[in-house]
């Protein structure tokens, strides 16, 4: 979490509280509509597969309204694992900023080896953040994503960010919904080639999968 970002969802925070409002909220707005997901188990060349649900541990943590756990494989075996979680109101630990890969992954045991940020759609301005994870084995596993969260009708990448953001739509929208979407890929390695590749194979995804995908 950037210092800037840090202090600016800090002093938000306050200034709401000085204000009597909290976090802590329910939802009671007819404009909770929810992100919609009409994604079909196969989309162009890609080839999808249910995988298994949440366990029980998964779900008493997350406490989650809706989500989507997927692997798509491209004709040439390439391929990708999406999931996209989903809250009706966001509050305390249920928040999706405090669920993200950055966050989720050292704690399953994997090494953070590089963090970076990437323009995935270019026609809607989409920025999302990147992680690469190493976990070792009997051999290593590199895994590269690609995340982003959405509130209400928006959508951004950092993770101070969504936590404003998630004050913000209830303050002036009356909604604390949202989520996040996660695309990964294997790479071979985490080198800038091998990382430009697994962005470009999420990337092939993302613009295939994308119109299934609305707020």
């Amino acid at each position: 979490m950037s210092t800037p970002g840090s202090l600016l969802s800090l002093v938000f925070s306050l200034v709401l509280l000085g204000l009597g409002y909290t976090l802590d909220v329910s939802s009671s707005s007819s404009e909770q509509a929810g992100y919609n997901v009409d994604m079909p188990l196969e989309l162009g060349e890609w080839k999808g597969r249910e995988l298994e649900g949440l366990g029980i541990r998964e779900k008493n943590i997350l406490k989650l309204d809706d989500h989507i756990r997927r692997s798509y494989q491209r004709a040439d075996g390439v391929s990708v694992f999406i999931y996209i979680g989903y809250w009706k109101s966001q509050s305390g630990d249920y928040q999706a900023a405090k669920h993200s890969p950055k966050t989720c992954l050292p704690s399953n045991g994997w090494n953070i080896v590089g963090q970076d940020e990437v323009l995935l759609d270019k026609t809607n301005n989409l920025q999302a953040a990147t992680i690469t994870g190493e976990f070792k084995s009997s051999t290593k596993i590199t895994k590269h994503y690609n995340y982003w969260f959405f509130s209400g009708k928006e959508i951004f990448h950092k993770e101070w960010l969504a936590l404003a953001k998630i004050v913000k739509e209830k303050l002036f929208n009356g909604r604390s919904d949202g989520g996040i979407v996660e695309i990964a890929t294997t790479a071979k390695d985490s080198s800038p080639e091998s990382l430009a590749e697994a962005n470009e194979v999420i990337a092939d995804f993302y613009n295939t999968f994308s119109e299934h995908l609305r707020p």
